[in-house]
């Protein structure tokens, strides 16, 4: 494995998106913490808007990026029930297996050119999500900290 894949897996310092949601029942997904701007489902859609997007300039054509940030980030606290936070769940591991799919891809995969404006390559799009994801991610276990809920039962990194 590479230092991408293992990135966009949760692994060395870095904790695993899917381990850090997985186990949290649908009505504690959107619990507040005072002074925090975002819930923990608030933070998963707004990690999945952009691997969506992302996946889908990836596969062609390049997709329009949202003229604000505002636009990325979920407007409800948390999910509706159970059903939208499993889908939400879904959405997580389906994008994670395919960003992990990419990193594993051919040189010339990785090599091609996604955003014509930037001239970001595929690799550097995959990058930018594992650091992206990384950095939403600990937030996530910032808030699970702040709600008493970490780590999962599972196990997570304590320190």
């Amino acid at each position: 494995m590479s230092t991408l894949t293992d990135l966009l897996r949760g692994k060395g310092a870095h904790v695993d998106p899917i381990a850090a949601v997985e186990d949290l029942p649908w009505d504690g997904a959107g619990r507040r913490v005072a002074s925090v701007p975002h819930t923990i489902w608030q933070q998963l859609g707004h990690q999945n808007y952009w691997m969506d997007i992302e996946l889908k300039s990836i596969e062609g054509p390049e997709q329009r990026m949202p003229k604000h940030a505002s636009a990325s980030w979920p407007s409800a606290d948390g999910p509706a029930d159970d059903l939208a936070w499993q889908h939400e769940l879904g959405l997580l591991r389906t994008n994670l297996a395919q960003l992990h799919t990419l990193a594993e891809a051919q040189a010339s995969t990785l090599a091609r050119i996604v955003h014509a404006k930037t001239g970001h390559t595929v690799e550097a799009v995959l990058w930018l999500l594992a650091a992206h994801n990384s950095y939403h991610t600990g937030q996530i276990v910032q808030l699970r900290q702040a709600l008493g809920v970490w780590p999962p039962p599972g196990g997570g990194v304590t320190w």
